[in-house]
């Protein structure tokens, strides 16, 4: 397992990987580079594995049923909702 893979999964928290540029979710998948915004915001997503996922990284509210996180170029660690621990695959 990757060391940010891993990292991610023991923080609850999003690791983006720049070499990669890929970003792992706190359930261990990644997640691709979606666009990049005007401002240089990069976004990540991956549909499918948050359509799987029995876990959900986002607000209910949230019309899409998978995370859409946005990395600026200064930031490579962000914090994930609180999860349930015993909910944790």
């Amino acid at each position: 397992m990757e060391e940010l893979q891993r990292l991610a999964m023991e923080n609850n928290a999003f690791y983006r990987d720049r070499v990669a540029d890929v970003v792992y979710c706190p359930m261990g998948q990644e997640m691709h580079l979606k666009s990049v915004k005007k401002d240089g915001r990069r976004r990540y997503i991956a549909k499918h594995a948050c359509r799987q996922c029995t876990h959900r990284c986002f607000s209910p509210s949230n019309a899409n049923p998978w995370k859409e996180i946005d990395f600026s170029d200064k930031v490579d660690v962000k914090k994930a909702p609180s999860l349930v621990e015993s909910d944790r695959v």
